[in-house]
């Protein structure tokens, strides 16, 4: 389970990931362009299990991030078409 804990409004948001002998932490940067946005994403394993498990999935997690990165791309598109959400 992921818990969001930070949001900067319009520049960042963070989640963590923990369990027993490590922690997963996910940050996420926007950043504003001339004509279009970008979101940077970066991804920290810790403690001893968590970098050995870094280290061991490190094909499937760049294949999630991935994946995160097309979902907020389409799903930041159509809010673009929609209009903002109400």
């Amino acid at each position: 389970m992921w818990e969001v804990t930070e949001v900067l409004p319009g520049a960042s948001w963070t989640w963590v990931q923990r369990s027993p002998g490590g922690s997963t932490l996910a940050r996420h940067d926007v950043v504003a362009g001339d004509s279009s946005t970008l979101v940077r994403q970066r991804l920290e394993q810790r403690g001893p299990v968590g970098a050995l498990v870094g280290r061991l999935m490190h094909g499937m997690t760049k294949r999630y991030l991935e994946l995160e990165a097309q979902g907020l791309k389409k799903r930041s598109e159509q809010r673009r078409l929609d209009g903002p959400a109400s």
